[in-house]
């Protein structure tokens, strides 16, 4: 996600593919708001066996409970916050004038 993130932000503005980049942003964390949780990572646990997310040492670290509520707000709760970055940025792209001046 990282590496996308950073393609984000190395593309020019008003490039075809920060559009896409954000179109896709905003699509995953829909999927995961309508699903509860991340859809990948349930697959894996059903596939191992295990209980354990990526996100488990980052919520012991934080000194949280690393239950299913604690996941499911930190994941919605960072991806809205990514989306919703991606998205502020492209309404600047497109709102800001041809030599990066306020205006049309």
């Amino acid at each position: 996600i990282g590496g996308v993130v950073a393609l984000f932000f190395a593309l020019p503005p008003k490039n075809f593919f920060r559009i896409v980049i954000a179109a896709a942003g905003v699509f995953t964390v829909a999927t995961q708001w309508l699903l509860k949780g991340c859809v990948v990572t349930r697959a894996e646990q059903r596939l191992t066996g295990g209980k354990m997310t990526m996100m488990d040492p980052f919520l012991m670290l934080a000194g949280l409970p690393a239950d299913r509520n604690t996941r499911i707000a930190a994941t919605l709760g960072m991806g809205t916050a990514l989306s919703a970055t991606l998205v502020w940025s492209l309404i600047c792209d497109f709102i800001r004038g041809p030599w990066g001046l306020p205006g049309l």
